[in-house]
């Protein structure tokens, strides 16, 4: 079989030919681009005030008593596969009416967060030991707070640890396919250190968040069709073509 060349593919996609010819398609083929950040706000008229985090800590110490000290961040690898959407069409059967009551919608979209926006991961102390690592609970809330807190710092970008935005496209709708659309990107981890209230060592360890300034676009699979040579992991999407594979069932969002 001939497979054609990402050319063909951007010609297909330009010329509104939706039927998918074999290819693994990049970010710019079907506008799977991440829109640009919106930082602009609504006004209101009562100021919002931020309550105290609600960190584990002991009486009498402040949040804002804590010292933290940060480490450069460390940038992971660029092509990281960090969400995938699985796209399924459906032919309607004779009679139904897609949309209307329990019939099923012709196009369902399955949504798989495959890592996380940020994650904290505390230190453990090693064997034999003396020092004491405090685990930092409720780990949402320290989290939170030290995120904040590396934001303020401009160590990472503003939108460090934010979702990315999935955006795929609309199939036709007159043959029965499934799609895979996997988002790439990157993650930074930074290391830190909390040094308590009374001037103690705390606790120690890493925050790891998505780095929205290395978005590496999107790459397209139609299940059942052999892929192009445009995306070299496509064995990555390829389990979510089988069946019961996370994304066999979705809703219209």
């Amino acid at each position: 079989m001939i497979r054609p060349g990402r050319p063909v593919c951007v010609a297909l996609a330009a010329a509104a030919v939706a039927l998918l010819s074999g290819c693994v398609y990049d970010v710019s083929d079907y506008g799977l681009e991440t829109p640009g950040p919106t930082d602009a706000g609504s006004p209101t008229a009562t100021p919002v005030v931020d309550e105290p985090p609600a960190l584990d800590l002991p009486a009498g110490c402040a949040p804002a008593d804590l010292s933290i000290d940060w480490a450069q961040p460390v940038v992971g690898a660029a092509d990281q596969l960090l969400a995938v959407r699985v796209m399924q069409v459906r032919i309607p059967g004779p009679g139904e009416q897609p949309g209307l009551g329990s019939t099923p919608q012709s196009v369902t979209r399955t949504d798989t967060e495959l890592v996380p926006p940020f994650g904290l991961a505390v230190d453990a102390a090693g064997d034999g030991s003396a020092t004491v690592v405090d685990q930092l609970t409720p780990d949402p809330a320290w989290a939170g707070y030290l995120l904040g807190d590396l934001r303020d710092r401009d160590i990472v970008p503003p939108r460090f640890g934010r979702s990315i935005q999935l955006v795929s496209f609309d199939p036709v709708l007159d043959r029965a396919a499934r799609y895979v659309i996997g988002y790439l990107g990157a993650t930074q981890a930074v290391r830190f250190d909390v040094t308590g209230c009374d001037g103690t060592f705390r606790s120690s360890g890493a925050l790891t968040g998505i780095d929205p300034m290395r978005y590496g676009g999107a790459v397209l699979l139609e299940c059942g069709v052999p892929p192009g040579d445009q995306y070299d992991r496509w064995d990555l999407l390829e389990p979510y073509c089988a069946d019961g594979a996370a994304g066999a069932a979705g809703t219209e969002p």
